[in-house]
């Protein structure tokens, strides 16, 4: 019945439990008058209450392929999912059975025996009963959840762009090289002047790290009675960058010896009660906070190997889930001794992050299942392979993690052409596993992530990015995913994925229904989801108008990356075509940037940290003085 809203009201329990005791017996006097080797397809195919459930779906007796239906659950070709099949299935099922001819309009597949189920009924009920309570959470806590996400995502930029941005009069600190302070005549052995992080309890590896890797090179400091790293043994020293052995080698018959140097100029130069970066608590603060920002997007798919929908309050139970993944993630991120280099926390998150969503894509998207960023059974959008938001996150952690790698073996003296060839392959695999129908299935994605990856590559090798190398890489991505759909299309029509369904609406004439759907669908998207547009746009000012800007700390925290680690340039701005690119060929619309961003920034945003603890404070230029005045003015 309906209530005085004109919503139907949820049915009893005393009067739902008869009705299935009503339709058992029913079903059972049917089945008593059926011979053997009759087919028996039970499906529950309305809801008793006001929501949409997941309901049973009960197979006997010979299946489409001729052996009967063994004890176990059941699956289809549509979903390939264990336990889960669509109501659209059962009429292929039927169809087949009685040996009809199938048409198109028929878009269900038929129902396959699966996976291995529990032993006994009551069981498997409450197996099935649960993945039904996982779709009815997820669809309540999946809006607060993204809400509390973007929230939390706005603050942390914004405190993190105002301990960034903010100035104090009188601690301005300029940012160089430690050769240029000995070129200067400032003595390295004020501690306030050290350039190099000391060793610590917990960075004890910190000072030993080479210049051309991620953190400036220990040098010995210079005793008074030895004038070193001044003039020519400055130009000479390899982990000089080339201006600075320049503007020494030009200054050695003029600069000061370091021996008549006095601590006064170095306290003169930097204030005792300036905040070196390299000790700053905030620094440190925000580094760890952004690692953990950049490990919840992976963190909410790897949440699905707790079962958080039955705890007692789901919400809470599944944010305290997907943060205490992210912090393990982030625990690793900083365990080892690539936590001193610019690059080493991002490339962990970034190395798991497409690591782990590559194996889950190659065994079944099982991760994606019931996650908040994945999919939801009850709807019924999508079953398997790459959603957008899972292709957004995977592409982006493929290529900042790329980005470390080549970084660290850059730094180990690894020819840049032999850099480019690994990331190649590597990054050509992860295309190949995103658009293969077997595993990720996903048309759009195929596209923008071989324009993200060329401009990375390319970028990595030195080169410059034109139009016409983008239009030649964009035509190689559309015959990529042209190939893997036909190959899709060549099989037989039950085992086809979206992508050879495309091909065949391409040769019914109904390919432009389909992009005009879709194309809709990313403009309402992108329209109507504004908490997604606000996060993209603050994200990418934060990005551009905070990281690329000089900091407190003097100098800016992206170019200082750069300096450091210039495959980090590669990496940031592959990832980011990569994303546009998507944005304009999925329906997702402004999702799929966004949860690129979520990952890109905050992990951009700890190799900027990292960078400004490794610079070295100098002496800020002195004021200048009024000029006298001339003879003419007199």
């Amino acid at each position: 019945p309906l209530d005085e809203y004109g919503v139907p009201t949820p049915m009893p329990a005393a009067d739902r439990q008869a009705a299935v005791s009503r339709a058992d017996q029913q079903i059972s006097a049917l089945i008593s008058k059926l011979p053997p080797d009759t087919t028996i397809l039970v499906a529950g195919i309305s809801d008793v209450t006001p929501n949409a459930h997941l309901h049973v779906a009960i197979a006997t007796g010979p299946s489409p392929t001729g052996e009967p239906y063994p004890h176990g659950h059941l699956t289809a070709t549509s979903t390939r999912q264990d336990g889960l099949v669509t109501i659209t299935d059962l009429t292929a099922t039927a169809i087949q059975l009685l040996g009809l001819p199938a048409t198109r309009d028929v878009v269900g597949r038929t129902w396959q025996p699966g996976g291995p189920a529990p032993a006994t009924p009551a069981d498997t009920v409450t197996e099935l009963a649960d993945g039904d309570l996982a779709s009815q959470v997820l669809r309540e806590v999946r809006g607060p959840f993204f809400t509390v996400l973007v929230t939390l995502q706005l603050l942390f930029y914004a405190l993190s762009a105002l301990a960034l941005r903010r100035r104090r009069a009188g601690r301005t600190i300029e940012t160089g090289h430690p050769e240029a302070l000995a070129a200067a005549g400032t003595p390295r052995t004020a501690p306030q002047d050290v350039a190099t992080p000391l060793p610590t309890a917990d960075h004890p590896a910190d000072a030993d790290l080479p210049a051309t890797g991620h953190a400036p090179a220990s040098v010995p400091p210079a005793t008074p009675s030895t004038p070193t790293d001044t003039g020519t043994e400055a130009a000479k020293r390899p982990d000089t960058p080339p201006d600075t052995r320049t503007d020494a080698a030009e200054d050695s018959g003029t600069a000061p010896d370091v021996s008549t140097a006095t601590t006064t100029a170095a306290t003169a130069a930097t204030p005792p009660a300036t905040e070196l970066a390299s000790t700053s608590k905030l620094l440190r603060a925000i580094q760890a906070v952004a690692v953990v920002s950049g490990a919840i997007a992976v963190s909410t798919f790897l949440a699905q190997l707790v079962p958080w929908w039955t705890l007692p309050v789901p919400m809470l139970s599944v944010i305290v889930t997907i943060l205490a993944i992210a912090g393990l993630i982030t625990a690793v991120a900083f365990a080892g001794p690539w936590r001193a280099h610019v690059l080493g926390p991002l490339t962990v998150v970034a190395a798991i992050t497409s690591v782990a969503l590559l194996i889950d894509v190659m065994t079944g998207s099982r991760l994606q299942v019931n996650a908040v960023t994945g999919y939801e059974p009850v709807t019924g959008g999508r079953f398997y392979g790459f959603s957008n938001i899972a292709f957004a996150v995977y592409a982006t952690g493929t290529i900042l993690g790329l980005a470390g790698v080549a970084q660290w073996l850059l730094s180990k003296g690894v020819a840049r052409s032999v850099v480019v060839a690994v990331c190649g392959l590597y990054g050509g695999f992860a295309i190949f596993a995103d658009g293969w129908p077997s595993w990720g299935a996903d048309f759009g994605g195929v596209p923008a992530f071989v324009i993200g990856l060329a401009v990375f590559l390319i970028l990595l090798s030195g080169k410059r990015v034109s139009v016409l190398r983008l239009l030649i890489v964009g035509l190689i991505g559309a015959a990529l995913i042209g190939a893997i759909s036909v190959f899709d299309w060549l099989r037989p029509e039950s085992e086809r994925t979206h992508l050879g369904a495309f091909v065949q609406q391409l040769m019914d004439g109904q390919a432009w229904t389909v992009i005009g759907r879709k194309l809709s669908a990313m403009i309402g998207v992108t329209i109507g989801n504004w908490s997604l547009t606000l996060l993209s746009l603050v994200a990418l000012a934060f990005l551009f108008l905070v990281l690329a800007r000089p900091s407190r700390w003097g100098a800016s925290a992206l170019g200082q990356a750069y300096d450091l680690a210039p495959p980090l340039r590669a990496g940031l701005f592959g990832a980011l075509t990569c994303a546009f690119v998507g944005f304009l060929m999925n329906d997702s619309g402004i999702a799929i940037p966004a949860m690129a961003l979520t990952v890109a920034v905050p992990l951009t945003l700890a190799a900027c940290v990292r960078a400004l603890q490794l610079a070295t404070p100098t002496r800020p230029e002195p004021r200048s003085e009024p000029a006298a005045p001339t003879r003419a003015e007199a």
